[in-house]
């Protein structure tokens, strides 16, 4: 199975986001890999952000893992990604945050 390292995952992640949504800037990317219920590997994308309209951010992430996934594809990444959007005002408040 081919993997792409995480500079690399985090660099596909970082320019698709920056390429669609306008307002919206990246705090953090945090990948982990992990094994789905079948057992099969995965990726868990989790995008910490800063929006400047909070209503839309929700909506438009949305339809990212439509684009994430062909683009990890397309350079070898095998993994099928999990994806998570935090905006960074809740990091602190969310259960498990350091």
């Amino acid at each position: 199975m081919t993997k792409l390292e995480e500079k690399s995952i985090d660099d596909v992640v970082r320019s698709l986001v920056s390429e669609r949504f306008d307002g919206i800037t990246i705090v953090d990317v945090n990948i982990e890999e992990d094994v789905d219920f079948d057992g099969n590997p995965i990726l868990r994308v989790s995008v910490v952000y800063d929006a400047k309209d909070d209503t839309s951010a929700g909506r438009s992430f949305a339809g990212l893992l439509r684009n994430l996934r062909p683009a990890l594809h397309g350079r070898g990444e095998e993994r099928f990604p999990v994806m998570s959007f935090v905006d960074s005002s809740e990091v602190g408040v969310l259960p498990g945050a350091a």
